[in-house]
């Protein structure tokens, strides 16, 4: 994995183990999109392979393309990449990149509410 499964439960991680094919067939998005009771088209997959991308793509899902191990040439079919600045056990600013263009931006920051 990408180092990302610190922040989620077991009830939300899935494997191709629990699909008969694997990326990048659509099989297990779609799965974990029905296992949680979310239509694919409202989901959103966070991918560092080339072939995740593209099941997630077949899946009818938003792909961000998580680019801390892989080269984001390799992900140009994901609709956003990202690049973490800092360790992901911190809060991590992300750079996105728009594929098409290759132009940068970086998020608005959360509002912050007064207690």
């Amino acid at each position: 994995m990408a180092g990302l499964e610190r922040w989620f439960d077991d009830g939300r991680i899935f494997s191709s183990q629990d699909v008969g094919r694997g990326k990048p067939a659509p099989d297990l998005f779609l799965y974990a999109a029905e296992k949680m009771g979310v239509a694919p088209e409202r989901c959103v997959v966070v991918e560092d392979s080339p072939l995740g991308v593209q099941a997630a793509v077949a899946a009818g899902m938003d792909v961000l393309g998580f680019t801390a191990m892989t080269p984001a040439e390799r992900l140009q079919d994901a609709g956003q990449l990202f690049l973490p600045h800092g360790r992901l056990g911190r809060p991590a600013r992300l750079t996105f990149v728009m594929p098409s263009s290759g132009r940068s931006f970086l998020p608005a920051p959360p509002a912050r509410t007064r207690s």
